[in-house]
């Protein structure tokens, strides 16, 4: 199969230690596509074997043959509610939040078939062309 490295990233999460690292992250994130998806910056408490940064890619296809819709998505804060209705269906539903959890029971009330994955953060950041926001939840969406 002929893989495409930059074909179907949807977003990805990232975990650092140390909130210092989040500016170098974004800036290694927006210089390694022409158009960036979307990247949440998510500040832990530790990682597996002292390391500072462990990325999280979330892909939806493998290469420019698999074209498909895309099934997984990438929100902050308050966004959830303009994309919910691509997860309606039979399909079931994994919410994996990061920061605040009050947007992830919103989704388990009108996505019946969720489940949600709560991973402890202190900080969280969205970043967009090099710019690094905080905010108060970063949510990663993924049909089952």
């Amino acid at each position: 199969m002929n893989v495409d490295p930059l074909a179907g990233i949807e977003g990805a999460v990232v975990y650092i230690v140390d909130e210092r690292d989040a500016l170098i992250v974004a800036k290694t994130w927006d210089m390694a596509f022409e158009d960036p998806p979307r990247l949440g910056i998510v500040v832990v408490n530790g990682l597996p074997r002292g390391a500072r940064v462990e990325w999280h890619v979330l892909r939806c296809q493998k290469s420019a043959e698999d074209a498909i819709n895309p099934v997984t998505r990438v929100l902050f804060d308050d966004e959830t509610d303009g994309v919910l209705h691509e997860f309606s269906g039979e399909q079931g539903v994994l919410c994996v939040t990061f920061g605040k959890t009050n947007q992830a029971q919103k989704i388990q009330k009108r996505l019946s078939r969720t489940v949600i994955q709560a991973i402890p953060s202190k900080i969280v950041f969205s970043t967009h062309k090099g710019t690094i926001q905080r905010r108060s939840t970063c949510i990663a969406l993924m049909k089952a």
